[in-house]
Formats: structure tokens, sequence, C-alpha cells
């Protein structure tokens, strides 16, 4: 079984699509011009006071309320020194989408470079780089998830070229992001586990660890004085909101449960165990389901010191189930914490040809987060389109359809057979 069909090779694209990477360009630029000015009133808010704290210096972004890991501050403070001034950041915040949408545009074209196979199928980018659902997040919303859904991505892509070390570098990038990466270290773990434990000899876990204590140490140094404070900024967003959801179309809206979802405490118990841990629970339960071959085949090839593979698309479906099945399963989840799914379904309609993982998610997601935000200012978010339960059984038919292509991919190729033997 094959890993990947193509080397990634940037030299053939600049090249080869000089035409298509002038559309490419055009496309960023048009963005550029339609961009919105304004995003979520609070989200706004909270990066440009955070980008004034990271104006006078790295050194004091956690000085007062900050609720980002550190890498994002690193972020915020190259657009406060490319502002200028403070003025220039009240006055131009929404700019900052310009430079997460270089990350949302940077996803696709990985995709496509990796996966693509034949000049024709060029037109998936663009239909990537063209919706609306998968862009909405950024260029609407103003949120900053496409950055380290990109770094997650391509962390498992590297970890299928089997490239250890860059593996690492990116996953602690993208965990520096966002903590929410931690749910991929699971996949990551199982795509390394071939080279790490079979081929890796003492010098080589010695250069791993330096790898990751340099990469780490280059994020956090600038914190040194504030560590404290920056360890309160990550773990704080652990429990940040305890309640059922906070605008998640998830499974909770589709219980009988009195009350609104976002004001319903996820202490609550049913059954003696509280919402919250029949919500980790769930997603234990469900990410098992998409992990088990993966681990089974594993834990067996290693105690036999053999190599093992799993193709491409199996890879990719667990990759986009995870963050959909955290989104649909846990408590306090926001409405845009399914976005990091996005790349794993561009990247499999690349590689399987399947479009109705991409159109099921796209919707669903679209329609969640345009019926919080409302930006459209529509005259119809009362009816069954945006209605919280339609949305949530419409996710609930993209994990059941990427389920059910996983599990027919592995009959296929007997994976689940061979792992149970």
């Amino acid at each position: 079984m094959e890993w990947l069909q193509n080397k990634i090779n940037v030299k053939d694209f600049w090249t080869n699509y000089k035409h298509e990477i002038g559309l490419i360009i055009a496309l960023y630029i048009m963005y550029l011009f339609v961009c919105p000015i304004v995003g979520h009133g609070y989200d706004t808010y909270c990066w440009r006071e955070w980008t004034k704290l990271n104006f006078q210096g790295l050194s004091g972004a956690y000085d007062t309320w900050n609720e980002y890991p550190p890498a994002y501050q690193h972020f915020l403070y190259l657009f406060a020194k490319i502002q200028g001034s403070v003025e220039s950041i009240n006055e131009n915040m929404y700019q900052l989408k310009f430079y997460t949408l270089l990350f949302d545009f940077a996803g696709p074209i990985l995709c496509f470079i990796c996966f693509k196979k034949a000049k024709t199928d060029f037109y998936k980018l663009l239909f990537a780089l063209l919706n609306v659902a998968y862009l909405y997040n950024t260029l609407i919303w103003g949120q900053v998830d496409s950055i380290f859904t990109f770094f997650c991505f391509a962390a498992i892509i590297a970890a299928l070229y089997k490239r250890v070390y860059l593996t690492m570098v990116l996953y602690i990038l993208a965990f520096g992001f966002k903590v929410q990466a931690i749910i991929f270290f699971p996949l990551i773990g199982i795509l390394l586990a071939n080279e790490v434990f079979i081929k890796f000899k003492i010098i080589d876990y010695l250069k791993l660890l330096a790898v990751c204590v340099i990469t780490i140490v280059l994020i956090v140094l600038p914190f040194y004085a504030n560590l404290p404070k920056m360890w309160e900024a990550i773990s704080g967003s652990v429990d940040r909101c305890p309640v059922l959801s906070m605008n998640a179309y998830n499974l909770w809206h589709l219980l009988p449960i009195s009350g609104h979802m976002i004001e319903v405490k996820d202490a609550t118990l049913y059954a003696g165990i509280s919402y919250k841990n029949w919500g980790m629970l769930l997603f234990f339960i469900g990410s098992t389901a998409a992990l088990l071959p993966f681990t089974l085949s594993v834990v067996k090839n290693i105690a036999h010191k053999k190599a093992y593979t799993f193709t491409t698309e199996q890879v990719l479906l667990v990759g986009a189930l995870i963050p959909l099945l955290f989104f649909f399963f846990n408590t306090q989840m926001h409405e845009r914490y399914s976005h990091p799914a996005f790349l794993f379904i561009i990247a499999y309609n690349f590689v399987s040809g399947k479009q109705l993982p991409t159109l099921l998610f796209s919707v669903s997601y679209f329609l969640n987060m345009e019926g919080v935000l409302q930006f459209l200012r529509l005259h119809n978010y009362g009816t069954l389109i945006f209605n919280s339960r339609f949305i949530a059984i419409l996710f609930l038919l993209t994990i059941g359809v990427l389920f059910r292509n996983l599990y027919i991919s592995f009959k296929k190729t007997n994976s689940l057979t061979s792992a149970l033997q």
C-alpha cells in the first residue's frame, strides 16, 4: 500500500503552473478588496487589545489578560510592527485577516502539490479557495483557526512522508498557536511509531529531543519573565466556558435538555455522570472507533519489528473525523471548532474524488457560523435550515459518511482483518 502518490515538488509547482499561480494571486488580491472591515465584535476586540500589548514588545504579552498561546503572540507582534503605531492598530485591525488568509490559501495549495493526480485537478484547488464556508471563519468572522489548522495538517503530511523532525516542529508550532492541536497527537504518534520505535537509534532520539526542545525554547523564550502567566493562559482554556455548547450545533442540541445550551452548566449530572464527562467519553469512543485499526496494526507490527502502512485516504479520513468528533460530542464547544476538519476533507477529495463529504461539511459549517454571526442580515434565521437541530443532524450525517468511507477503505485493503489477526 502506498503512502502518497506524489513527492512534494514545489519547484515543479512553480515551473509548470505559472498561469494557475497567477490566478491564485489574483484571487487573493480580490479577497483583500472585498474583505469586510468588520468581524465578530468581541473577537476583534481581543485581537486589538492583545496586538497593542505586543506592540510594546513580546515580553509584555502576558502582563495582563491574554487567552492565546505564545506562538500566536509572535504573529500578533509581527502584525503590530507592520502597523507601526497604536493608532494604526486601532484603525486597521481588520487587516489581520489578510495575513491569516495566507494560511487559508496555503492549505489547499499543499493539498494540490501533494495529492494531485493530473493538472486538471487544479479545479479542486480553485473550488476550495472559492468555498465561502471554508473562508468564512477568516474573512467574515475574523478568527484565526486556519493558522493552527494548517500546521496540524502539514504535520500529518510530513508524518506521511516519514519526516519525523519536521513533523514535530510543525506540530509544536500548531500547539503553540492553539491548544486544540492536542487532539491530533494520537494520529501523529501512530504515523511516526514505525520510524521512532523500530528504526530510531539512541542518537536519533537525542536529535529528536533536541529539535523539540529548541523549537519550544525559540517560541517561549521571549516570555520567560512571565512563564506562570503564560501557562495560566494556556491551561485556562480548559473549562473557560463550562456550559453545554458555546453555539456549536452538535449532539447537545439534539438531546431533550431544557434550557439554552449556552446557559446549562456541563457539570450537571445525568445517571451520576456530568454532561462534560459524558461528552468526553463519547469522544473517546468515537476516536477509538476511528483509530482502532491503526492502533492494532501498529502494536502488532512493532511487536514483530515489521513496518506497517495505511493508505493516504484512510489517514485523511481519520484526520477529518477527529476534530469533527471533538466538536460534536464535547461540551464547551464554539461554533468554529470543527474547522480543522476542512483541510483533511479537501485533501480527501483530491485523493478519492468523492465530493459528498466536502458538500455536507461545507453546508453544515456555513449554516452554523452564519446562524450565529448573522453577517448576511437575512430575514429567515428562524427557518429550518438555520435550526440548530437540523444543522446538528447535518454534522452527524457528515460524520456518518466519513466513517462509512473509512471502513469501506479498511475492508478493501484488509486493514481491519489483518490488524485483528
